[in-house]
């Protein structure tokens, strides 16, 4: 997610309105600097209100990881308004 599509996908929810968004990531220190990229592109473009960022770990190549995600996500008790899957 550090780069490409799911990092633009990420900074242009970031920065239009949503409340939440959750980063699914294999790699946690890259998902760590994707979310202080996308704090930083919100400050720059002003936005008033940045909405809290948060990664899962997950592989979408690995059933388990699918599973385990999903488990996370039910767990915040949050809507799923939106979900883009994007593994290049």
């Amino acid at each position: 997610l550090h780069s490409g599509i799911g990092m633009e996908t990420a900074k242009v929810l970031a920065a239009n309105g949503a409340r939440h968004v959750i980063l699914g990531c294999r790699d946690g220190g890259k998902a760590k600097e994707a979310i202080q990229k996308i704090q930083k592109f919100c400050a720059d473009e002003g936005v008033s209100s940045t909405p809290k960022l948060s990664f899962i770990p997950l592989d979408l190549a690995d059933q388990d990881s699918i599973r385990s995600f999903v488990r996370e996500f039910e767990k915040m008790d949050l809507p799923l308004d939106v979900l883009v899957n994007n593994a290049g």
